[in-house]
């Protein structure tokens, strides 16, 4: 990723840093290094931190962290996470919107039921695919899709046209709740939100 960037003297030439703190450790950064690509270097700047472990906790002690630490006061820290009712509980995510609420700096973009619905939408008008397929959706238009791998090899099929589709097809059905029966993904705000700071 071109985090390191942020971290040297050329920062203050940065308009704005957006701090993500992502769930996963590998398809979600790799994902936002594809993103920061498109964007010109004088421009704003993503910093990835993915959280320690896959929990609701982890995720929240990070963005703390992240929001305690002296940053300019345009920049901003969101938390991508999935809504993976199964491990993340109720109170847990309460406590995330909880800590969104707190200041106009943070945000939070949950997908249902996981990131790969984000990714389809790269490629789908309206997907309405099995929860339990997505990963094998998603390798139908990305070949040997694996979570586990990053999406670097993948980065000719997620054009900026590609992610400018998924913004209008996500923005459609935004998701009313972390616990929405219906899949969906608010990352399309945050890659948006990127897309327009230029």
């Amino acid at each position: 990723m071109k985090t390191s960037r942020i971290r040297s003297s050329k920062r203050r030439s940065y308009k704005k840093v957006y701090y993500i703190v992502t769930e996963g450790k590998t398809t979600e950064p790799s994902y936002f290094k594809i993103v920061d690509g498109y964007m010109p270097d004088d421009g704003i700047a993503i910093s990835c931190h993915p959280a320690d472990k896959s929990s609701i906790p982890s995720i929240l002690e990070k963005a703390k962290s992240l929001s305690a630490q002296k940053s300019q006061e345009k920049d901003e820290v969101w938390v991508v996470a999935d809504q993976d009712l199964d491990s993340h509980l109720a109170h847990q995510f309460a406590k995330l919107m909880d800590w969104g609420n707190l200041s106009p700096k943070h945000h939070i973009a949950i997908s249902a039921p996981r990131f790969e619905y984000w990714l389809l939408c790269h490629f789908e008008n309206a997907p309405t695919k099995s929860n339990a397929m997505h990963d094998v959706y998603v390798a139908q238009y990305l070949p040997g899709y694996d979570r586990k791998k990053d999406l670097d090899r993948h980065k000719g099929k997620i054009t900026i046209q590609s992610i400018q589709h998924a913004i209008k097809v996500a923005s459609k059905s935004p998701l009313s709740s972390f616990n929405s029966t219906c899949p969906g993904s608010d990352v399309w705000r945050l890659v948006q939100a990127i897309l327009a700071a230029q």
